[in-house]
């Protein structure tokens, strides 16, 4: 039996941990199709405690579950052979059959098996179901505009933990997030709406929709508690969430959205363009980060722009 895990590492937020993840399944699918005897083993994800990383630890584990519908990933896998086990029912791991990954490749994959992964995290992987209730509702309060597009904002402060980025490179990043974002504005006719996906508070891109409403005087900025604040119920499901799961509520609304735009230097941004690729059209702006590309490369063939 070769047991396949994923590794989480250091200060790895959301997207970084789903990619680990991601990579663990490829590999599963990748090791069965050879013909070996696989089973995914499933650990904690991890969670920040604060925002902008302002406390200690920065991080605290948390269950799988609070990312993924376990029980359909396991019928998911299940049905190509594969078993599913929670680490801590794996009581010995030998240490010949293990392999354990993270979010970079281990391997050049085919461009078939590059198209088969793609369409299955981007279609039928299974997400927690009360995520998807509340990312419903999301979609279900932005669908009264009849254009909207949805733009990560990768300004948070917790940049500023990098060692290379002080206050006048956080200043530089958001200014030049903002040029892209108006860019697209500018360039895109009809948006009637933008949703901010965003660990922001709304004064720090306060700027951005100043500019916004100088090109359209009548378009509504809105942000995922501003839409939890029609709906006491859902309003406290969501305040009961841990952080990375607030964030995966915006996560999914972006791959789902009309339009969206992110920075492409953002591993956010980038999945939900790897995403989309096999759905929607999207728009990524500068700061090219070639990895990416190659971590989980969207083939042009499926007619992404």
């Amino acid at each position: 039996m070769l047991y396949i895990q994923y590794s989480i590492q250091g200060n790895e937020g959301l997207c970084n941990q789903l990619m680990a993840i991601f990579r663990a399944v490829g590999e599963a699918l990748f090791y069965r199709g050879q013909g070996m005897e696989v089973c995914l083993v499933l650990s904690d994800v991890q969670t920040r405690t604060t925002v902008d990383l302002t406390s200690k630890p920065h991080f605290q584990p948390i269950k799988i579950d609070s990312f993924l519908d376990v029980d359909g990933l396991t019928g998911i896998l299940e049905e190509k052979k594969i078993q599913v086990r929670r680490v801590e029912e794996v009581h010995k791991l030998d240490s010949d059959l293990l392999l354990t990954c993270n979010r970079m490749p281990m391997r050049t994959s085919t461009p078939e098996e590059t198209k088969d992964l793609g369409f299955l995290f981007g279609n039928v992987f299974p997400w927690s179901k009360e995520l998807i209730k509340l990312s419903n509702f999301v979609m279900d309060s932005m669908s009264i505009y009849p254009l909207w597009t949805a733009a990560q904002l990768r300004i948070e402060r917790d940049l500023l933990s990098f060692s290379d980025i002080g206050e006048d490179r956080l200043s530089s990043i958001r200014e030049s997030q903002f040029d892209s974002v108006i860019k697209f504005f500018s360039d895109t006719q009809n948006i009637s709406a933008i949703y901010v996906a965003s660990g922001s508070k709304a004064n720090e891109y306060e700027a951005l929709i100043t500019r916004l409403k100088e090109i359209n005087p009548c378009i509504v900025a809105i942000n995922k508690k501003d839409i939890f604040e029609r709906n006491l119920e859902f309003k406290k499901e969501f305040n009961e969430l841990y952080l990375e799961q607030q964030a995966l509520i915006d996560w999914m609304v972006c791959t789902r959205a009309p339009l969206f735009i992110g920075p492409h230097s953002s591993s956010f941004a980038y999945l939900a363009a790897y995403i989309r690729h096999y759905q929607h059209f999207t728009n990524l702006h500068p700061d090219y980060q070639a990895c990416w590309e190659d971590w989980f490369p969207r083939l042009a063939s499926t007619g992404m722009a």
